[in-house]
C-alpha cells in the first residue's frame, strides 16, 4: 500500500509538472496581450471554449470577430488543434482576435456618439450657468416694464380723446400758416441767392482764366529754365558717375589685398602651429622663456 501510494503521489506531480511545462494561450487584441488561462492550454477542447474564454477576457461577443493564429483564421477545431501544435515549439499560444469592419464602425460611432454626449452635456451645462447669471438681469427687466407700464396707464387715465382732435385740429391749421409764409420766403430768398450765385460763379471763372494764364507763363519760364540746366546736369551726372566707378575699382583693389595679407597670416600661423607640433621641446623652451 506505501508502495502504490507513492507511485500515485509521483505520478500526480509528473502530471502538474507537465500541466506546468505546457503553453498557454495569449488572445492578441490590437495592442493588446491578454492571457486567457493560466492551466495548459491542452485543456481546450472546441472553439466554442475559446470564444467564451474572449467574451470573459476582452468582454466581444462571437459575431463581431474573427480568430487568428500564424497560419490562418481559425474556424473549427482542426484549425485550433494546428495553433496549438504550432505553440508547443514557440512557447505561449498566440490567438489574434480581429475584429470586424461592422464592428469597428460601430464601435466608432459609440465613441462620436460618446463624445456628442459629452459635448452635450457641457453645452447644457453652460447653458444653465448661463441662464442663472441672467435670471437676475432679466428679473430686474421685467420690474423696471412693470414699473413703465404702470407709469403710461396712469397718464392715460386724464387723456381725453375729443380734446386731443380738437387741439391737433388748431396745430395743423397753424402749421399750414406757417408753412405757406415759409414757402413765400424761400422763393423771394431763392431769386436772391441765384442772383448772387450766378455773380460769383462768372467771377470765379475769370479767376480761374487769368490763374491760368499765368501758370502757362510760369510754365513756359520753368522749361525754358530746365532746358539751360539740363545739360549741365547731365555732364554732372557722367562726372559722378565716373567717380563712383573709380572709387569702386579702388575697394575692389584694397579688397584683393587684404584678402592676400589674409592668405598670408593664415598660412604663417598653420606653418607656426605645424612646427611647433613637430618640435615638442621648442614648445616647451618658448613656454618658459614667457
Amino acid at each position: 500500500k506505501t508502495w502504490c501510494s507513492s507511485q500515485r503521489i509521483k505520478r500526480v506531480s509528473i502530471a502538474y509538472q507537465l500541466l506546468a511545462m505546457a503553453p498557454g494561450l495569449v488572445f492578441a487584441y490590437g495592442n493588446q496581450r491578454v492571457k486567457a488561462i493560466t492551466d495548459s492550454i491542452h485543456l481546450i477542447d472546441s472553439v466554442r471554449a475559446v470564444q467564451l474564454l474572449v467574451k470573459d477576457r476582452l468582454g466581444l461577443t462571437p459575431d463581431c470577430y474573427e480568430l487568428h493564429d500564424a497560419c490562418g483564421r481559425i474556424e473549427h477545431l482542426k484549425d485550433l488543434q494546428r495553433a496549438i501544435h504550432t505553440a508547443e515549439h514557440e512557447g505561449d499560444c498566440v490567438i489574434e482576435v480581429r475584429e470586424n469592419s461592422l464592428s469597428l464602425r460601430l464601435r466608432e460611432f459609440a465613441d462620436r456618439i460618446s463624445c456628442m454626449e459629452d459635448s452635450l452635456r457641457g453645452s447644457m451645462a453652460s447653458l444653465d450657468r448661463r441662464v442663472d447669471d441672467l435670471s437676475p438681469r432679466i428679473d430686474a427687466l421685467e420690474l423696471v416694464s412693470r414699473t413703465e407700464l404702470c407709469q403710461v396707464q396712469r397718464l392715460l387715465e386724464g387723456f381725453n380723446p375729443q380734446d386731443f382732435v380738437a387741439n391737433a385740429k388748431a396745430f395743423t391749421s397753424e402749421v399750414e400758416g406757417r408753412l405757406q409764409e415759409i414757402d413765400k420766403t424761400w422763393h423771394s430768398d431763392k431769386l436772391a441767392l441765384t442772383t448772387v450765385v450766378e455773380e460769383a460763379v462768372r467771377r470765379c471763372h475769370e479767376d480761374m482764366e487769368q490763374l491760368q494764364d499765368q501758370l502757362r507763363g510760369r510754365l513756359k519760364v520753368l522749361e525754358e529754365e530746365v532746358n539751360v540746366a539740363l545739360p549741365h546736369l547731365k555732364a554732372g551726372l557722367q562726372s559722378n558717375q565716373e567717380n563712383i566707378q573709380n572709387l569702386v575699382s579702388e575697394l575692389r583693389f584694397q579688397r584683393d589685398g587684404h584678402l592676400k595679407f589674409l592668405r598670408q597670416c593664415s598660412s604663417a600661423i598653420e606653418e607656426e602651429a605645424r612646427r611647433t607640433q613637430e618640435c615638442p621641446g621648442l614648445r616647451s623652451a618658448d613656454a618658459a622663456g614667457r
